[in-house]
């Protein structure tokens, strides 16, 4: 890998991260047409550049949820209860798949099929209607399935878990925090699994370029997501995703 691989990465890493297009997918476009072959270690530091981004952006929210627990606040144990929900169904998917999982990152067919997928899921938000319900066992179970078919690459994994909110009635700043603050132990989870293959790393310099690149760009693109998901203006992903995921299907079946 070279710099300028190190940078298109990070700026891949950095924006669709957080935008409802999947990192994961993306990613492996990247890889694929630039021919960028992708360590362990370098996996590990942009999933630590994410982590990074979200902790410092909903860092208030995160400190009084701990706060909360620990003083045995109701709000903040239940929101807790609702996270843990919320990640099992992503922890069995991706513990018992995962190396078959992994294979479908090399195809990219199965990533365009995948991005028109996710295209549907965000196009169909335009009919969910805001019954400011509150988050319960139900609505955080139904995200956390989302987020478990989010583990596909090609699925985004924020614009599944935010759809899902939605569709269960929910307000959008609820659904798009508590999506995020989901994020936070999948993110963890698999960073753990990865560490352990790290092995020895070849080349600090670029691995601290994409880190630097994926928090800033991905500090920005978080900032902006929040404004856009109160909007309503998922249509405009919806239609950004049907067009790269024909375009990937296309390209796939012509060679």
């Amino acid at each position: 890998m070279n710099i300028f691989q190190a940078i298109i990465l990070g700026l891949t890493q950095g924006i669709t991260e957080w935008f409802p297009v999947s990192s994961s997918g993306h990613l492996a476009l990247v890889q694929y047409f630039f021919n960028i072959k992708v360590s362990t270690a370098f996996d590990v530091f942009l999933h630590f550049a994410s982590l990074f981004v979200i902790v410092l952006i909903f860092w208030k929210d995160i400190e009084k949820l701990i706060v909360g627990i620990i003083h045995k606040d109701k709000q903040s144990i239940n929101l807790f209860l609702y996270l843990i929900i919320a990640s099992i169904p992503a922890g069995i998917i991706g513990f018992l798949l995962k190396d078959k999982i992994d294979s479908i990152f090399s195809n990219i067919l199965y990533i365009g099929i995948s991005l028109t997928i996710t295209s549907l899921i965000l196009f169909f938000t335009k009919f969910a209607k805001n019954k400011n319900r509150n988050l319960n066992f139900k609505n955080s179970l139904l995200i956390g399935i989302f987020q478990a078919i989010a583990i596909l690459p090609g699925i985004s994994r924020s614009g599944s878990t935010i759809s899902a909110g939605l569709f269960s009635g929910l307000d959008p700043k609820v659904a798009t925090k508590f999506s995020f603050l989901l994020s936070i132990p999948v993110i963890l989870g698999s960073t753990i699994l990865e560490a352990k293959n790290i092995g020895k790393v070849n080349n600090i310099l670029d691995l601290l370029i994409s880190y630097i690149i994926t928090v800033v760009i991905g500090f920005l693109s978080l900032r902006y997501i929040l404004k856009v998901v109160d909007k309503n203006k998922f249509k405009y992903f919806s239609l950004y995703c049907f067009i790269l995921g024909s375009l990937v299907i296309i390209y796939s079946l012509s060679i």
